[in-house]
């Protein structure tokens, strides 16, 4: 590996090449970004075909975010130029000699050139000599939960006394289904603030409605 200044990578760097960029373990260099190092960055991304981000804000911890933005951008990045793999490594800021995260980074390094074309390892950081893995897992038993109150499961069962005729969606005849009738509001009565309402028609869209006689029908 060759070390080189951000500002001569278009004079060294060709194209398909493997890096690791360091340049923000001394300055945030997208919060202090001059118009050189732009130019370096964008020559970068057109043309790397694999790059490690290195940072040192502590992300765990929050520490100092202002050095965190390459890793908001590493997806957009990649989705502008499909050719670029990038992904990020915050070094532990606490660390003073670097060579356990240098050793964690190039494990890194390695096993990405090997082929590992997943984004699964996009985002890691190091604490304590520990490296985290950002991923999404998706939570099944909270899915199933979640699409049971979205999307109602449909349960059969013979009429009996107690139900009564309801609609998810007004208007939707489709949607209709049978729940327990609301006895205590008539066995309580109703409070200062309530109404009773005895509908007598109802809407199905803005040309037909029903009324509660099956023989009075209009449209």
């Amino acid at each position: 590996m060759e070390s080189i200044s951000l500002l001569h990578v278009s004079d060294v760097i060709t194209p398909g090449s493997t890096i690791i960029l360091t340049g923000e373990l001394e300055r945030s260099i997208l919060t202090e970004l001059s118009s050189e190092a732009l130019l370096a960055l964008q020559y970068l991304v057109k043309n790397v075909s694999l790059a490690i981000w290195i940072t040192n804000c502590g992300v765990l911890d929050g520490k100092y975010p202002e050095k965190s933005l390459a890793s908001g951008f590493a997806k957009t990045l990649m989705t502008e130029q499909p050719s670029l793999r990038l992904s990020c490594f915050d070094v532990d800021p606490a660390e003073t000699t670097y060579l356990r995260s240098a050793t964690n980074i190039l494990d890194h390094y390695y096993r990405l050139k090997a082929g590992a074309d997943s984004d699964a390892e996009a985002y890691l950081a190091e604490s304590n000599g520990i490296v985290y893995i950002s991923r999404l897992i998706p939570d099944e038993v909270e899915n199933i939960a979640f699409e049971r109150i979205v999307n109602p499961p449909i349960e059969t069962q013979l009429l009996t006394d107690g139900l009564e005729l309801d609609f998810t969606r007004v208007g939707h005849v489709e949607s209709f289904y049978f729940r327990p009738k609301e006895t205590n509001f008539y066995r309580n009565g109703l409070m200062t603030n309530e109404v009773l309402l005895r509908p007598s028609m109802y809407s199905l869209n803005k040309k037909v409605c029903l009324t509660s006689q099956i023989s009075g029908g209009c449209t």
